[in-house]
């Protein structure tokens, strides 16, 4: 689940005659200058609130995005856990270190990245927010909550995949 900046770029892909890596690389290109960051209230297990205002905030059980962009190479499907990945509202020209750590697996490592490890998550953004699943783009201000179902969905993948 990706909020802000993702979810923008996941909306503009939708309406885009260009698709694949090429429209990926020019629509982020488009509009890292354009997106202006937002306000959330974020409820991670049953610590505190905390109120960031991000760039971009992304909520992931895998490793891999698409076009091979990595968020957390620690990620584990099967682990019971979900990486919170904040990026922090920064000079845009920061962000382009960024797409090169992700395509490297050290997003996650960055100065300008926040993460937090949880078996729940509250988002609650300030305003309407653009943010994708999956890929697909939707809009909204509602509480958002993900929670770790542990084995709750059957997965088939080759053996010895490093995925698990």
């Amino acid at each position: 689940v990706g909020f802000g900046f993702d979810g923008l770029i996941a909306k503009a892909l939708k309406g885009s005659k260009i698709r694949g890596i090429i429209g990926y690389a020019r629509s982020i290109l488009h509009h890292i200058f354009l997106y202006k960051a937002a306000d959330f209230e974020i409820k991670i297990d049953d610590k505190p609130i905390i109120i960031r205002r991000c760039y971009m905030l992304n909520i992931v059980n895998g490793t891999t995005y698409g076009y091979n962009f990595h968020f957390h190479s620690k990620a584990k499907l099967n682990d019971g856990t979900v990486h919170v990945l904040i990026v922090k509202d920064v000079a845009r020209w920061l962000y382009f270190n960024l797409l090169y750590l992700s395509l490297r697996g050290k997003l996650h490592e960055s100065k300008i990245v926040e993460t937090f490890d949880a078996k729940q998550v509250q988002v609650i953004p300030k305003t309407n927010i653009l943010m994708e699943i999956d890929g697909e783009s939707i809009e909204g201000k509602s509480p958002y909550n993900i929670k770790v179902v542990p084995n709750s969905l059957n997965v088939i993948v080759p053996k010895g995949s490093e995925y698990l």
